[in-house]
């Protein structure tokens, strides 16, 4: 459903981004044979902009270090409102309010509740770079953030392929879209419970 709602998104997502290589790049791979972005752009059935959940929670990791003061180094780590995914973002992307003009995705992880666990698992990620004593974790933000995407469907005689390229980068998202329909990456697994 397109609804027209002011949404937080990651990134600076440029209205009309030059797709043209990357589509043309998962084109082919999927057709298995080369392309023209002529023949490609015949083949496209759909082409529509979405913006997809994620949580982001900014933290602070404090490694004591005596005599010395606290090390204290600012980290920003997201989840995947839908599949449960979750990493450290290597560079902190720019965050900006918009109002959508795309179809925006309903969480499966609505609460800051349901998120705890996993902002947990990221802070033992960040334990990993410790050896010896373990560094104090402070959360300082978290919050519900869409990453903006363009969805395209390509169509062929025998089957039809929807393709998610990053509207920020225009790099494809097939790694994430594929976690979309799996439940893996979730530590209780959110689609089996019902909704209140």
């Amino acid at each position: 459903m397109t609804t027209k709602t002011s949404i937080r998104i990651i990134g600076d997502a440029n209205d009309n981004p030059d797709l043209t290589k990357p589509l043309l790049k998962q084109g082919r791979k999927w057709l298995k044979r080369k392309v023209t972005m002529n023949e490609l752009e015949q083949r496209i059935v759909s082409k529509k902009k979405i913006y997809h959940p994620m949580w982001v929670a900014k933290m602070l990791v404090i490694a004591e270090r005596k005599p010395f003061p606290p090390r204290i180094t600012p980290n920003m780590g997201f989840v995947d409102a839908v599949s449960g995914y979750r990493g450290l973002f290597t560079n902190v992307p720019p965050f900006q309010s918009v109002n959508s003009d795309g179809l925006v995705a309903r969480p499966i992880l609505q609460s800051e509740d349901q998120l705890l666990p996993y902002i947990q698992d990221l802070q033992s990620q960040i334990n990993k770079k410790y050896l010896l004593k373990k560094p104090k974790h402070e959360i300082r933000e978290v919050f519900l953030s869409y990453l903006p995407m363009w969805e395209y469907t390509i169509t062929t005689e025998l089957r039809d392929k929807t393709f998610y390229l990053n509207a920020n980068t225009g790099e494809s998202e097939e790694f994430l879209s594929n976690l979309w329909e799996e439940d893996s990456w979730l530590l209780n697994d959110k689609r089996k419970q019902p909704n209140p």
